[in-house]
């Protein structure tokens, strides 16, 4: 998706440089609201969100698919 106020640029860009730079993958450290966000959950915010997203589904996929299989007989 297009960033109006930044010609040229698409949500993805900030996706991937967030994930790639932003600690805890990265140099980058957090700002004020993501350590705000830090401070009041368990889970971890920041760079590398989208392994951890993908870590999440995985741990629900393989059960999630045998129930659905199990829906079909």
């Amino acid at each position: 998706m297009d960033v109006p106020e930044r010609r040229g640029k698409k949500v993805g860009d900030y996706a991937y440089f967030i994930h790639e730079h932003l600690t805890p993958a990265g140099s980058w450290q957090l700002g004020e609201e993501s350590e705000a966000k830090q401070s009041g959950q368990q889970e971890q915010v920041g760079g590398g969100f989208m392994d951890r997203a993908a870590e999440e589904v995985e741990r629900t996929l393989n059960q999630a698919m045998l129930d659905i299989f199990a829906d079909l007989r």
